[in-house]
């Protein structure tokens, strides 16, 4: 997805959120939608869809740090963005998650596929447990 994409699917996502779960602020989503779109940073790695930028990984060392409700609407923004790219007909080549230059992750098949997810579903998780907590 290209980058007008990202940010007006992640808009609309947060907003729905914003006006469906009254402990999401308006500050927390005007924070958090610029690290929607954070991923993409990773052509300085050298590749795209880099493992790293392309995960909750650094997101959740963050949350672990400074626990709040940006910390935790950025980690949904990532995981977001890992949803967004998510392209199943597509995924070949500057598709693929990569560990460095254009080296792949994982080998089997739908492993960049299975990546974006696992990661879009826990911060869906992280999302939810913070939101179950207050």
């Amino acid at each position: 997805m290209n980058l007008k994409g990202h940010i007006f699917w992640s808009c609309l996502i947060m907003i729905i959120l914003w006006i469906l779960i009254p402990d999401i602020t308006i500050t927390s989503i005007l924070v958090s939608i610029p690290f929607t779109i954070f991923p993409d940073i990773d052509h300085n790695f050298g590749s795209h869809r880099h493992f790293l930028p392309h995960s909750i990984i650094l997101w959740i060392i963050v949350f672990i740090f400074n626990p709040s409700i940006i910390t935790v609407m950025i980690v949904f923004g990532t995981g977001l963005h890992c949803l967004e790219d998510i392209k199943p007909r597509k995924m070949k080549g500057f598709a693929l998650i990569t560990y460095w230059k254009y080296k792949k992750l994982f080998k089997f098949k739908y492993s960049s596929t299975l990546w974006l997810l696992i990661n879009f579903i826990n911060s869906v998780i992280i999302l939810g447990w913070w939101l179950a907590l207050k």
